[in-house]
């Protein structure tokens, strides 16, 4: 009969007569007058073989066709060279074997420790059922929005999950101010603060590098210099907010609200007349 690691298997079969609580060094073989159990077991009496008196009832039904298996602890099997120990593979003591004639399969409680297979499983990789309930996700490259206004600073890119402040579109140049990012497309007549221009400010909304006069403005005449004769003067047209504000990409009349227009006089020909106008008249841009 061959032993396993972990469990022996003792087969019902026909009965045949052997002699029991003999000394002998030859447990686990057939026993008859010569070949005789170890002191502590006995024989089958069915399937002539040397087993310990527990696994006597543990018999799989009185046909003869089941099977017996051992307990899982050591047993001391002696052979020509002399005893040495056989050592069960950590199952159960006492597990079943599962089937019928030649079945060898154990529990799940015996192979895992108790846990049913589905924990087993569960557990392989720290994967956990939890685990599998959670929405994967996809990184994509995107833009920090301070200032929710939809658009976001090209400078601090990530890939990273979707999340709150965190938008797909790049060109806000400045995303401290909810009113300037890039594709903005209302005009202003009053600017906001910009360090990097000489004068302070900017009209710059729409992060082009450009202000750009709104066309519906009052004017869009270059200041007039009002000389000349009377019956041609009749023009008009914005001045600059403030004196020195100019530059690349700077439109000098964007948030003002003085407006020069010529005159006529009897005395001088064509006078120019400096008018304030109201707040709602300013200069637009963006």
């Amino acid at each position: 009969m061959t032993r396993g690691v972990a469990t022996w298997l003792f087969f019902v079969g026909a009965s045949s007569a052997c002699t029991s609580q003999l000394a002998s060094n030859l447990d686990g073989k057939e026993c008859d007058a010569e070949l005789r159990c170890v002191s502590g077991f006995v024989c089958d009496g069915q399937h002539n073989r040397c087993v310990r008196p527990g696994e006597m009832s543990v018999l799989d039904g009185s046909s003869g066709a089941g099977a017996v298996e051992s307990p899982g602890e050591d047993l001391a099997v002696g052979h020509d060279e002399g005893p040495r120990v056989m050592s069960g593979d950590g199952a159960a003591p006492g597990a079943k074997a599962a089937g019928g004639a030649g079945g060898t399969e154990l529990a799940a409680s015996a192979r895992d420790g108790g846990a049913p297979p589905d924990a087993a499983q569960a557990a392989v990789g720290g994967a956990t059922t939890s685990d599998a309930g959670m929405a994967a996700c996809t990184p994509q490259l995107l833009y920090p929005d301070a200032d929710g206004d939809g658009v976001g600073s090209t400078s601090g890119a990530e890939l990273r999950c979707a999340v709150p402040d965190w938008v797909g579109t790049p060109g806000d140049c400045r995303d401290d101010l909810s009113d300037v990012f890039l594709g903005q497309s209302r005009y202003f007549s009053v600017s906001y603060p910009e360090p990097t221009h000489t004068d302070g400010i900017s009209f710059d909304f729409d992060c082009d590098g450009t202000e750009v006069p709104d066309p519906t403005n009052l004017t869009l005449a270059p200041v007039p210099n009002c000389a000349g004769l009377s019956v041609t003067c009749n023009e008009r047209g914005y001045l600059p907010v403030a004196s020195g504000r100019n530059g690349p990409g700077i439109e000098p009349r964007c948030g003002s609200n003085l407006l020069r227009q010529c005159v006529p006089s009897q005395l001088l020909g064509c006078v120019a007349e400096d008018l304030i106008l109201a707040e709602d008249a300013r200069f637009r841009c963006r």
